[in-house]
């Protein structure tokens, strides 16, 4: 009862708060203290499941909402840094969309990708980052780990994030979709908050979430409760065929060895709605060129024969490929079929050199028992002693139905 008066108080306020797409100033009292999990502890995900909350802590996404005004509304400059697929792109651009929407200047707000095979918590991007001169930053679908704060304690930074994580950078404000079932996308998370915050926002930024949905989501995704069901008609007046082929263009730049996501980006800040991008933007045939180079390398190793763990617990497919494909073949092998098979790993020790980066996958006739593919790596990382500090900070990461990320090769 105590729960549900708080929820009710909460959702009052959040009435109260809107007022012609603009919140109101008013004080956030959410607190966040990254060096422990009291905020999104395991406990807090079993009980936000009773909730009719999502996609994430109201509280949260208000003080979200509150943040993106006072950054766009500052006129100091502000620094996105999204992730390199559809749903980071998608969920950038809606961010910055909104931005100029609520009077940031576009020459205050730059944009970081991090380098191939990279992650936002490696020195040598905290140094690019620190070059823009940023005095806000927001993060958008980069993943979450106990880590230093994103550029420095100083300066404000929000994450938006749906990856499975219950600990965070230090000194950030988070908005994280990951104890909210069904998990929504970053691209959905940027949605909610930004629809909210101008009278035009929504239909400038609808399209864009319905492609990052799709991006992680799927094409068979139905937007039905809880998810925004306005976005139905979105999917109606494009087409899910135009919205699958933008998803595929925006992550083939990625996927190829120069890794140039600024082309996806440029093509996706310049296009009006997903036909633009698909059919008439000059920069289209350039993410149509590394679409059909990634196809190609994929035809080329999506044939290689599994190895099974002696438990047959795991099929191993190993690949040496320049091309970030091995998420692609793993998602294509999960129609493998055996009595004990709980994951699908594509090992690619080409991608770059000395490392092993490898995507995981829970097979198709394994979807509804309850596999943790997180959990389970580390399962296996524990077999020796030294292994686990070995496999480090980017060892199992992402969500319990697709994880991976990297490791030494004789980790690996």
């Amino acid at each position: 009862e105590i729960l549900r008066n708080s929820i009710r108080q909460i959702h009052e306020k959040n009435v109260s708060s809107v007022k012609t797409g603009r919140i109101r100033k008013q004080r956030s009292t959410a607190k966040y203290d990254m060096d422990t999990k009291r905020e999104h502890s395991p406990e807090t995900q079993r009980t936000s499941k009773k909730r009719s909350v999502w996609p994430a802590s109201q509280r949260d996404i208000i003080a979200a909402r509150e943040f993106i005004e006072r950054s766009a509304t500052s006129g100091e400059k502000i620094l996105l840094v999204p992730d390199r697929d559809a749903d980071g792109l998608t969920g950038g651009l809606q961010i910055y969309k909104t931005l100029l929407l609520l009077g940031a200047s576009e020459d205050n707000i730059s944009i970081h990708f991090v380098s191939k095979g990279s992650n936002i918590h490696v020195e040598s991007e905290r140094e690019v980052m620190q070059k823009h001169d940023p005095k806000f930053v927001i993060v958008v679908d980069q993943g979450s780990r106990m880590a230093p704060p994103i550029i420095s304690p100083e300066i404000p930074t929000l994450i938006i994030d749906h990856h499975q994580s219950t600990m965070f950078p230090e000194k950030a404000q988070i908005l994280s979709a990951c104890m909210y079932e069904p998990v929504a996308t970053s691209s959905l998370l940027c949605y909610v908050v930004c629809k909210e915050l101008h009278p035009e926002a929504q239909s400038q930024i609808d399209w864009l979430a319905v492609i990052g949905a799709l991006g992680d989501l799927g094409t068979s995704l139905k937007f039905e409760e809880p998810f925004p069901t306005e976005l139905q008609e979105t999917c109606k007046k494009y087409g899910k065929k135009k919205m699958s082929d933008a998803v595929a263009l925006l992550n083939a730049p990625r996927r190829t060895p120069e890794c140039n996501t600024l082309d996806a980006w440029n093509c996706l800040l310049t296009s009006s709605s997903p036909d633009f991008l698909v059919n008439k933007n000059e920069i289209t045939p350039v993410l149509q060129e590394c679409k059909e180079r990634t196809k190609s390398e994929l035809e080329k190793w999506s044939h290689v024969p599994p190895k099974f763990s002696k438990d047959r617990r795991i099929a191993v497919f190993t690949i040496t490929s320049e091309y970030q494909i091995h998420p692609v073949i793993a998602s294509r092998w999960t129609h493998l079929k055996d009595a004990e098979l709980e994951m699908i790993c594509v090992a690619n020790d080409g991608y770059l050199p000395n490392r092993v980066h490898f995507a995981c996958r829970i097979p198709r006739s394994k979807k509804d028992q309850g596999i943790d593919l997180i959990a389970l790596l580390k399962e296996y990382a524990k077999v020796k002693e030294d292994l686990p500090e070995r496999l480090g900070d980017n060892f199992a990461r992402g969500h319990k139905e697709a994880a991976g990320r990297r490791s030494g090769r004789s980790s690996f």
